[in-house]
C-alpha cells in the first residue's frame, strides 16, 4: 500500500513538472521572441487558448517586464470570466513549480 501511494505521488509530481527537451528550446525561443514583439492583449489571448505546458515553457523565456504585462492583461479577465481566472491561477502555480528552461 505504501509503495502504491508513493507511485501515485510520484506520478502526480511528474505530471506537474514541466520539462523541456533540448530539441524544443530553439522553437520556444522563436515563439518567445515573437510574443515579445506582440501586444500583451494578443499574447494573453494566445495563452488563453494554448496548452498549459507550452505556455509555461514560454513564460520562462520571456523578460519579466513582458511577462508582467501579459499577466496584467490576463488578470483583468479574471473578473470577467471565472474560467479564465482559474486558468491564470493554475498557470502561475505550475510556473512556480516548474524547472527553468535551460538554454
Amino acid at each position: 500500500v505504501l509503495k502504491q501511494s508513493i507511485e501515485v505521488l510520484q506520478a502526480e509530481l511528474e505530471r506537474r513538472l514541466v520539462r523541456v527537451q533540448e530539441s524544443e528550446v530553439k522553437n520556444l525561443k522563436v515563439l518567445a521572441e515573437s510574443y515579445s514583439n506582440m501586444t500583451p492583449e494578443s499574447v494573453a489571448k494566445i495563452f488563453g487558448e494554448s496548452d498549459d505546458d507550452t505556455v509555461i515553457k514560454i513564460m520562462h523565456l520571456l523578460a519579466p517586464e513582458i511577462l508582467g504585462a501579459i499577466l496584467q492583461v490576463m488578470a483583468k479577465e479574471i473578473t470577467k470570466e471565472e474560467k479564465t481566472g482559474a486558468k491564470i491561477k493554475h498557470l502561475l502555480e505550475r510556473f512556480r513549480l516548474s524547472e527553468e528552461v535551460k538554454m
